[in-house]
């Protein structure tokens, strides 16, 4: 069967007209009407029917064409990269046939429609001369206006993710002739990656033309040039800058609050931008970070407050009482405790990265801090359609993380996971996977273990298992500024390497809230469990083992039946083994499953299961050079609904 023939009914209506075109024009045309008519919104369609107008030279039916697709396919790339082209094409005088077409087609719309595209397609470009020519005589609320489309187009064509352009700019169909043009390029769209044209002018130009535009629109309307701060020096020394003039000055006044306002929205957008497409690199391939690895911010589990009670006060604990909530990782006044990022280089956690972060988390509260502010920014992110922007949006999610506000971070979160219900798994696996490990931290910080651990649990599903076969993560580097009132952030690779040992941190941390509360009350498959997860992190969890024994003694008794066949640590098994021994004390203990159990006496183990005992010991210590990481992620998949159901 003819390949074509599989296609859906758009698909093959092109396919067929593109074939036709190469013998009959006519065929072609009257196929791609059709087409036109059935889809009148499939933009492949309307696209390869203006390429072939425009080929045949036919000015009007291009120029339809084209123009219904400004109105209605404007966000389109491709179509972009068309109008960029007839923008280069009016300010040049070759007498190319590819070219020539182009200004044709331009004459023949309407004036409306003229100064529509003009507007939405090369402002940047036209408003400088405009704010230079002192002959022409502009009312100054224009300018305000003109500046916002400016930084629009310009962060749109910044923050646009090359990958997808890249796909649709080499499908073949979709290409024109018009991209071999040698026309001198002013406009920033016009040579996107993938784009067979002149050098691409970069980012960073773009941020300082953006710079620019503030300075000379402050010039003309009379606004407070001192306050805009220059583009050279570090992104932080810019902040103090306005936050000084800012104090200083009265913000009510509009020549110094509009040269604030917008060098505060330009500063943060610029940070924002710069830590978001840096931590999330896989979507902003183009951005040169020295990593490919997405990162994922997430609360360090370790932190604690010290305790605030005189020493005197505390209660004598007796030799077999446990430390119970010696930590106060879950504390919620852990929320209103500045918090600090671990510098990683290895990771491309660089000191700039930080400073990024943090600076436009500085420049938010800013606008926010003032009511006028406040009101235009969020006028103009509504304009721009902002809520839209995933790079946005990230960044503000790892905000309110690092502002300590899991309440309103754990909603964004939520958000964006109800928007990925419907789709493919195999298309957002990865960001699933980060906004489930997101959550689980924001729940475990609410005391909300068992939303914590069925969130880690799910993320656990998502990890390859590829990933987590291999040797112990990198232990990041410390911060210099530690103080033991800091709540201290991670970020760390997207991998499995590195984040199942954060899941199974997680999930322990949960468990001993559960399993040493004050009030808990017995129970073996919780301990159990949190002596499994205990083995990856060998020898440091020696402490918490012991105090996991020390319970276990108090109790007299301990019943788990996986634990044969998810514990292989030695240490762990020759404790045991000593607490299966008469010298260890009364102590009953059953860990062999089911199938295996003999009847119950009262002291000791099992009857007749001594002898078991000992021969699932000895066969459990040749088990002891397997790879725990592996051991522990098929416990976690495994046995997901016993770990949950111990949680409630």
């Amino acid at each position: 069967m003819d390949v074509s023939q599989s296609l859906s009914g758009p698909e093959w209506m092109v396919e067929k007209a593109q074939k036709c075109l190469r013998t009959d024009l006519f065929a072609s045309k009257s196929l791609l009407i059709t087409a036109r008519s059935l889809y009148p919104r499939n933009f492949r369609i309307q696209f390869e029917a203006y390429r072939i107008e425009k080929s045949a030279r036919k000015t009007a039916e291009g120029a339809a064409i084209l123009l219904d697709m400004f109105q209605h396919f404007f966000d389109e790339p491709v179509l972009q990269d068309e109008l960029q082209a007839l923008i280069v094409a009016l300010q040049s005088e070759s007498q190319d046939p590819s070219i020539v077409i182009l200004r044709d087609m331009f004459d023949s719309f309407p004036p409306k429609a003229k100064y529509d595209i003009l507007q939405k397609t090369s402002v940047c470009e036209v408003l400088p001369l405009v704010i230079a020519n002192k002959q022409i005589e502009v009312p100054i609320k224009f300018y305000a206006k003109w500046l916002q489309k400016s930084m629009a187009y310009y962060l749109s064509y910044i923050t646009q993710p090359p990958r997808k352009h890249e796909q649709l700019a080499t499908t073949p169909v979709l290409t024109s002739p018009t991209h071999n043009a040698s026309s001198p390029m002013k406009s920033p769209c016009y040579s996107r990656p993938g784009f067979d044209g002149p050098p691409k002018e970069g980012a960073s130009d773009s941020w300082e033309k953006m710079h620019e535009l503030i300075i000379k629109i402050a010039e003309k309307c009379g606004w407070n040039l001192h306050v805009i701060p220059k583009m050279t020096g570090s992104v932080s020394s810019r902040f103090q800058h306005l936050s000084e003039c800012h104090r200083q000055q009265p913000s009510d006044a509009p020549a110094v609050s509009k040269s604030i306002f917008y060098s505060t929205v330009l500063l943060f957008l610029k940070t924002a931008f710069t830590y978001a497409s840096t931590v999330d690199s896989e979507a902003f391939a183009s951005t040169n970070i020295g990593h490919s690895t997405s990162l994922l911010l997430l609360e360090d589990l370790n932190a604690k407050l010290k305790s605030k009670k005189h020493k005197h006060k505390k209660l004598r604990l007796d030799e077999n009482d446990i430390p119970l909530d010696s930590d106060s990782s879950d504390d919620p006044g852990l929320s209103s405790i500045p918090a600090n990022l671990k510098v990683n280089k290895s990771y491309g956690i660089t000191p700039e990265l930080i400073e990024n972060f943090e600076t436009g988390i500085d420049c938010w509260k800013l606008l926010y801090a003032n009511e006028y502010f406040e009101k235009d920014l969020n006028w103009l992110l509504h304009r721009w359609k902002a809520d839209t922007w995933q790079w946005l949006t990230s960044f503000q999610t790892d905000m309110m993380i690092f502002k300590g506000d899991f309440a309103q971070a754990l909603r964004m979160l939520q958000e964006k996971h109800k928007q990925m219900s419907s789709m493919p798994l195999a298309e957002v696996a990865k960001d699933k996977l980060k906004i489930l490990l997101q959550m689980a931290a924001c729940h475990f910080r609410l005391s909300q273990f068992s939303s914590a651990c069925e969130m880690t649990l799910d993320a656990v599903s998502l990890m390859p298992s590829s990933e987590t076969s291999v040797s112990k993560a990198v232990q990041p580097e410390k911060p210099s500024h530690t103080s033991k009132y800091t709540r201290m952030l991670l970020l760390l690779p997207v991998t499995g390497r590195e984040l199942l040992p954060y899941c199974i941190h997680l999930l322990l941390q949960c468990y001993k809230k559960k399993s040493f509360h004050h009030h808990s009350t017995k129970d073996d498959k919780a301990l159990g469990h949190m002596i499994v997860l205990m083995q990856y992190n060998w020898p440091k969890e020696e402490s918490l083992f012991s105090d996991a024994i020390k319970k276990i003694r108090k109790q007299g008794t301990f019943i788990y039946s996986l634990f044969f066949k998810f514990i292989i640590n030695i240490d762990i098994l020759e404790e045991f083994a000593f607490l299966a021994t008469e010298e260890a004390g009364q102590i009953e203990i059953d860990l062999l499953p089911p199938a295996q159990r003999q009847k119950v006496v009262t002291r000791g183990v099992v009857k007749g299961g001594k002898e078991d005992f000992r021969i699932a010991l000895e066969n459990q210590v040749k088990r002891c050079e397997e790879n725990v990481e592996f051991l522990l992620k098929q416990f976690l998949v495994c046995e997901r609904d016993t770990l949950l159901e111990h949680l409630m």
